[in-house]
């Protein structure tokens, strides 16, 4: 017999766009296009928890690139101990 166990802060996603992430996306996009970004790191979380791939570029600017997702990484963690 398998026993299901609820998740705590965890709902099953459904399919439909996420506001949020596309808002992010397309002005993200609007600013590569017109020239204004020389990197970009992203993390794409898929329907399950586990599901994630990442991604990044940087022109020449590799320390601020890893300042911000060290920021990035901060503002996870403390949303997340916020959330417990």
């Amino acid at each position: 017999m398998t026993n299901v166990v609820a998740l705590p802060n965890f709902s099953v996603p459904s399919e439909e766009p996420v506001a949020e992430v596309v808002e992010i996306l397309e002005e993200a996009l609007g600013k590569a296009k017109e020239g204004k970004l020389r990197g970009v790191a992203v993390v794409m979380v898929e329907g399950s928890p586990d599901a994630f791939e990442t991604a990044y570029h940087s022109s020449n600017s590799r320390h601020t690139m890893a300042a911000g997702v060290m920021s990035l990484h901060w503002q996870v963690s403390r949303k997340m101990s916020e959330s417990e």
